[in-house]
């Protein structure tokens, strides 16, 4: 009568435990639900502890049903075990497929108590201990108190397992939200530089150009050499000699302002330029064409402009004391690996 009880713990167990992903969800140390999960072993085996102690009892009772409980056991047992390994071998991969740890654990929660209630109701069904095989209000193996007893069992497994599915249902709700937060969240928005003219582009890439020519070259130390020679340039046109500034001016240039000053000259006249004041420097253009580098400067100045005649002093044009304000393109260029810029020409706004 005691190895009755012990058949029915067994078939509970087998059941139980022949639940590949319910095994595998209670003894991996590594999931999430580990302590959800031996709190199901526990339900289970608190359902199968009371049914077969019960069994244990009824078989002390009862007594005579040894060898019929056995061959219900074995074939019961022999079919459970099917049921649960055919699957297995026709399915199983050859590496382990990792899940997602919530659905695991409503799977093996309901594989777990679905278990241990089917074990356990076959187990008193099939193993009762008394002598008849009797039915719900008789003495037999399955009694009206063995009904109430399940009935008990059936309700706190209820409420266990609607204590779980609300936890499971929270946590997936929460996992949600997180997983929506970090990974769906938009990113932040920076204001961009303004982008640049094509005509900046340009700029930029024919100064690089040029300094991949000339390591020694600087943009800023051009604008400065550019300012003094346009002071440089001025001195010597208002003194109509060009003497000093030959190595600045292109063959051409030198030629056009030789000219005018021959000019003024001859008719004993003299351009002052007085009070020139430079307002800006800018480089407009940059480009290197067939050995040759251009860079062309805007001046921004303002300055005293006029001609006097050589002989009286008195003013021919313009005038000493009202200064003019003139925006001017200077051209300047070289070749590729020399060190000196020469002016190649001058453009007046409107012309530019």
């Amino acid at each position: 009568m005691y190895g009755k009880g012990l058949l029915t713990w067994l078939v509970v167990l087998c059941y139980v435990l022949l639940d590949r992903d319910f095994v595998q969800g209670v003894f991996m140390k590594n999931s999430t639900n580990f302590k959800q999960r031996i709190a199901v072993v526990i339900v289970a085996l608190f359902f199968v502890f009371f049914v077969g102690m019960e069994s244990l009892a009824l078989a002390r009772v009862g007594g005579g049903r040894s060898s019929g409980s056995r061959s219900f056991s074995s074939g019961s047992s022999s079919r459970t075990y099917q049921r649960s390994t055919t699957p297995s071998q026709s399915t199983q991969p050859t590496q382990p497929v990792p899940q997602p740890a919530t659905p695991g654990m409503g799977r093996s929660f309901l594989s777990g108590l679905g278990g241990g209630l089917l074990g356990g109701m076959i187990g008193s069904m099939l193993f009762g201990g008394r002598a008849g095989a009797g039915g719900w209000g008789s003495g037999a193996g399955f009694g009206f108190g063995d009904f109430i007893l399940i009935l008990i069992i059936l309700g706190i497994v209820y409420f266990v397992i609607k204590r779980f599915r609300a936890r499971r249902a929270l946590g997936i709700g929460s996992t949600g939200m997180t997983y929506g937060a970090s990974s769906y969240r938009e990113a932040p928005v920076y204001p961009s530089s303004p982008s640049t003219s094509p005509r900046e582009n340009l700029i930029v890439d024919g100064l690089r150009h040029i300094g991949e020519m000339d390591q020694g070259f600087s943009e800023t130390a051009f604008k400065e050499l550019a300012e003094d020679n346009f002071f440089k340039i001025q001195g010597a046109w208002t003194r109509r000699d060009l003497s000093s500034v030959k190595h600045l001016l292109a063959p051409q240039m030198l030629n056009t302002f030789q000219e005018d000053a021959n000019r003024l000259t001859a008719n004993k006249q003299f351009n002052r330029l007085e009070n020139i004041a430079v307002r800006q420097v800018e480089i407009v253009d940059a480009i290197q064409d067939q050995g040759e580098e251009y860079i062309t400067v805007k001046f921004l100045a303002s300055l005293l402009d006029y001609v006097v005649d050589e002989a009286t002093g008195q003013t021919v044009s313009g005038s000493s004391s009202d200064p003019v304000k003139f925006l001017e393109y200077w051209t300047f260029t070289r070749k590729v690996g020399e060190k000196d810029w020469r002016l190649a020409g001058i453009t007046q706004e409107e012309d530019y």
